[in-house]
């Protein structure tokens, strides 16, 4: 699931939902899979929207924003235990394995970090969001974001 949806508007859901979600995964024996490529690295004022909740899915998969928009690259992380029952050569992808990719998006997350990006979506997300709260029309039906 996305943690945040980010076609037809941004659909947040309410607090507390992606912990029950995550909560009858697990009592489920089910994998709690998020898909941040939408919401992951920064653009919340999180690193990934999920950390909003304090929970850590079994699968995450982040994209679009992995290499900084300069290459096409995705990653799919988990634990070993998850992971591990692929061994090399089961599982393909057009892109798998790209040196050029892994170098782009190695530096691309260092800039994250260390130019404190997610640090920065959150201050400007908390500062544009209470200018949209602030405006009052009877166009604007309601204001919702997290992060930018």
């Amino acid at each position: 699931m996305e943690p945040i949806q980010g076609e037809a508007g941004i659909v947040i859901p309410p607090a507390g939902f992606l912990r029950q979600a995550a909560e009858l995964c697990r009592q489920n024996r089910v994998l709690f899979m998020l898909d941040e490529i939408q919401s992951g690295l920064g653009r919340t004022g999180k690193l990934f929207a999920y950390m909003h909740e304090d929970i850590v899915p079994d699968v995450l998969i982040v994209g679009k924003a992995l290499a900084g928009g300069f290459y096409p690259v995705s990653a799919v992380l988990a634990s070993r235990e998850i992971l591990g029952v692929y061994k090399p050569g089961d599982h393909g992808s057009t892109f798998g394995g790209n040196p050029l990719g892994c170098a782009l998006a190695r530096t691309a997350l260092r800039i994250i970090l260390d130019e404190k990006l997610v640090e920065r979506s959150a201050e400007l997300g908390a500062e544009f969001l209470a200018r949209l709260q602030s405006l009052h029309s009877p166009a604007i039906k309601e204001v919702r974001g997290r992060g930018l």
